[in-house]
């Protein structure tokens, strides 16, 4: 482990998870994929397959003075001084950016995926420099680029067409008209009032989900529904939590109101646990946001409630999955990268091709875009690859480490 043992190494290696954090707040970007780009996707697959469920038992092993000799040694087996600086790194990414990305998205939205497109576009040439030229490649390239098209274009929830109106007695007034996100969410200002979000299919057909708005000391506070969100100003009520197969919940930030749509979500614990496992596995692979997984399986909504409600049997089935699926995918992958480097860097490049069509940035633009818009996506998209280069030169120059061994 001495190739991380240099203050410097660790240095690069916190803010390679800082982009890696970073990049889990864009939705249809994953920290694999920076992981694969910042040339440290090997390294990660090898240092988390080394952590063993008999490591649980070793911090338990601490406390018999027969057994805290042995267990201290087999925890020190661990590649600490490449987990911890990354770890680091990456709470930090998403500390910061956090704050950032959403408002981005939100006001640049076509901007901003126009730089992630030409970003991701042309890392591609990241594995598939990694892999030879044969007909088995491109073959499994093309069948994991089909495969990811498909895939991140099945969420039901994803772009769908609001608007937010405003009931006043028998007037009702358009307030806003927006898209979901990747994630089935939309976001806006709240005032206090009487308002229904209209949710329209591809064939114009509507649904409607009424919610009231009113402030902490108003008498609605006694309604018999309850509050179904609540900030120190504001109060959100309603009577339909569902229409049809489709579900929503409502949760307030301050003056935003941030409400998620979903399909109907099951509660069986096995379930939540394949859930749990499917998505942290989605979130090693580079392309493929957890999230998103989430979506396509109709949990993320209910994951949302279960943490808010503190529901200790779901979080728990569901951090069992994530715990299994990590432990179990790190090592098939780290096998195939021992064994099958070039195959699984052709898998790694097809998974990247398909998923751009999640971060195309056409899908943000209203109407037919004009020369001056397509222009500007364009110029983004060099930016993007651009700064793909410059990290690039910079990895070379700063000469990073090898990946970490067992020695």
């Amino acid at each position: 482990m001495d190739q991380y043992r240099s203050w410097k190494n660790k240095a690069i290696l916190y803010c390679k998870g800082m982009a890696m954090g970073s990049a889990d707040i864009i939705p249809g970007v994953s920290g694999g994929t920076i992981a694969l780009i910042s040339g440290i996707y090997e390294h990660l697959i090898g240092a988390i397959s080394y952590v063993k469920p008999s490591h649980a038992l070793d911090v338990f092993r601490l406390l018999i003075p027969s057994r805290r000799t042995e267990a201290w040694e087999s925890l020190c087996r661990i590649q600490w001084r490449f987990i911890i600086p990354l770890l680091l790194g990456i709470f930090t990414g998403l500390a910061i950016m956090i704050q950032i990305i959403p408002f981005v998205l939100e006001h640049y939205t076509f901007e901003t995926y126009s730089v992630f497109f030409g970003l991701i576009l042309f890392s591609i040439t990241v594995p598939y420099k990694k892999m030879d030229k044969g007909m088995r490649e491109f073959v499994t390239a093309l069948l994991f680029g089909i495969f990811t098209f498909f895939l991140v274009g099945l969420s039901t929830v994803e772009n769908l067409k609001t608007e937010i109106v405003k009931v006043e007695g028998e007037k009702v007034s358009t307030v806003l008209e927006r898209r979901t996100d990747a994630k089935g969410s939309l976001e806006f200002q709240v005032t206090e009032g009487d308002f229904e979000i209209y949710v329209f299919d591809e064939n114009g057909n509507r649904r409607s989900f009424p919610f009231s708005v009113r402030t902490v000391n108003s008498s609605m506070t006694t309604e018999k529904t309850g509050p179904v969100a609540s900030s120190q100003q504001w109060q959100v009520f309603s009577d339909v939590k569902s229409v049809g197969e489709l579900e929503v919940l409502f949760r307030l930030k301050g003056d935003e109101l941030k409400a998620t749509f979903s399909e109907e979500a099951s509660t069986s614990l096995l379930y939540i646990f394949l859930c749990g496992a499917l998505a942290i596995s989605a979130m090693i692979l580079p392309g493929i946001s957890g999230a998103y997984i989430l979506v396509l399986m109709g949990e993320y909504k209910f994951i949302l409630e279960s943490i808010e409600s503190r529901d200790l049997l779901v979080l728990g089935a569901f951090s069992a999955g994530i715990l299994i699926g990590i432990l179990s995918v790190v090592r098939l992958l780290r096998y195939l990268l021992e064994k099958h480097h070039s195959l699984t860097m052709a898998a790694l490049t097809g998974i990247m091709i398909g998923s751009l069509r999640k971060i195309w940035p056409g899908h943000y633009v209203t109407g037919v875009p004009d020369g001056m818009t397509i222009l500007l996506g364009l110029g983004l998209a060099v930016a993007g690859a651009l700064l793909l280069f410059m990290l690039e030169a910079v990895s070379a120059r700063l000469q990073d480490p090898e990946p970490p061994t067992d020695e």
